[in-house]
């Protein structure tokens, strides 16, 4: 028997199939794109997202037999916000956690109910990437897509709806939304109250791993996943790698490397000090039933070179279309042509403002010290010194706020291929 899992991520879907052992069988990957049609603005189509996680999984599918996989589950990125109608069709397109549309929201926020006082029900700093947000915008805005909408998703419920039909999620997904309580693990009746949200419009909430559902006929002929297969929540993407590398208990920490860069460690109990909430770091509910984990990390660190491949890096593009490699193994040969220190170059990593430490999303990207002396490499270089600076002030933060010595990293994530 084997197990699938899904990995709904911010520009790709992932699904990779394991035996019960642990032991990777086969895998699909298959990406998706974002649009930008506004300034702050992030959207995606939910259809062609979900052709991708279904194509994903019939890649997945091929070397084994359907009728061989017991059950599959989901983890995904998290305060995305997807809305359907009656008919499971989406009324509106996918709004990114990316999406920073929803700045006077966030104020509005902060003066009606208090930006601790958030935080001590949600655990959740109040900034721009998170669910409520970014319905208070279209409250104010469309408020049509939210009379259309029945129900309000985050990209592992979809992807729990398009498999079975039923509205689900998990404690650790809930916790994204700022909408849920972390304390007594269920909606907030406050918050919803506050932001005019019924709470028959969101899915009910689980544990994570928790059965809830079977893959219906339609998404069996999607998928190619046997009718009647097991459907079980999963969970936000980093708690469900911290508990995957063992992050679990005190000493190490998720570094968890891809468009963002997030780091985590593991509590028995909830941090909902003004400290922890002042310097931008969540606390909430863990992957591990009983557990709470604290998360900081950066917004944009892959995606910063995602930014310069996409932009400055046309020749590094091409050349790895011709040799049939990674732009960004191309991108890193290129780096290491310049010194530690990237020639006195220093790039600032706020590129979609600044979540954690400064909480200032207001905060932009620079590229400090340029002179004409300075070469391609030495941008590159900067970009990745630039991340790791921001990544090791995160950690020395952590450890003050937290009171917890770090004594590993464990990373996970695309990042780890350089």
């Amino acid at each position: 028997m084997y197990l699938l899992g899904i990995d709904a991520g911010t520009n790709a879907c992932k699904s990779v199939l394991y035996t019960l052992s642990g032991k990777m069988v086969a895998q699909g990957y298959r990406e998706y794109t974002l649009s930008y049609p506004k300034a702050n603005w992030v959207i995606f189509d939910p259809e062609r997202f979900w052709r991708s996680t279904a194509e994903s999984i019939r890649d997945c599918l091929r070397k084994v037999d359907p009728n061989d996989v017991g059950a599959v589950g989901v983890a995904s990125q998290a305060e995305t916000a997807i809305l359907i109608n009656g008919e499971g069709r989406h009324v509106y397109p996918a709004i990114s956690w990316l999406d920073q549309r929803a700045e006077s929201q966030r104020e509005w926020l902060s003066k009606n109910f208090g930006r601790y006082e958030i935080y001590k029900i949600t655990g959740q700093p109040l900034h721009l990437i998170f669910t409520i947000n970014k319905l208070l915008w279209l409250r104010k805005n469309e408020p049509r897509i939210l009379e259309k909408a029945k129900k309000i998703l985050s990209v592992e419920d979809y992807v729990i709806f398009r498999l079975s039909g039923n509205y689900a999620t998990d404690h650790s997904i809930a916790s994204r939304t700022m909408m849920f309580d972390v304390i007594r693990r269920r909606w907030s009746k406050e918050l919803l109250d506050l932001a005019g949200i019924a709470e028959e419009s969101l899915p009910n909430v689980y544990p994570s791993g928790t059965i809830v559902g079977e893959v219906h006929t339609k998404a069996s002929k999607e998928t190619d996943l046997k009718k009647g297969t097991i459907v079980t929540t999963g969970g936000h993407d980093h708690p469900c790698g911290a508990l995957a590398v063992g992050v679990i208990g005190k000493g190490p920490m998720l570094d968890s490397i891809g468009t963002s860069e997030s780091l985590m460690v593991s509590v028995d109990k909830p941090i909902l000090t003004k400290e922890v909430c002042n310097h931008g770091f969540s606390c909430y509910c863990s992957t591990l039933e009983g557990k709470y984990v604290v998360l900081g990390g950066l917004g944009t660190a892959g995606a910063v070179l995602t930014w310069f491949r996409d932009q400055l890096g046309e020749s590094e593009t091409e050349k790895a279309a011709r040799c049939k490699k990674s732009a960004y193994n191309i991108l890193m040969k290129e780096a290491e042509k310049s010194k530690p220190g990237a020639s006195g170059l220093l790039l600032l990593p706020h590129f979609m403002g600044s979540s954690v430490i400064y909480s200032d999303d207001r905060s932009k990207g620079a590229i400090v010290g340029l002179r004409l002396s300075h070469r391609k490499a030495d941008i590159i270089r900067a970009i990745l010194e630039g991340v790791s600076f921001e990544i090791r002030s995160n950690i020395a933060s952590l450890e003050e706020l937290v009171k917890t010595k770090v004594t590993e990293l464990r990373c996970i994530g695309g990042g780890t291929r350089s």
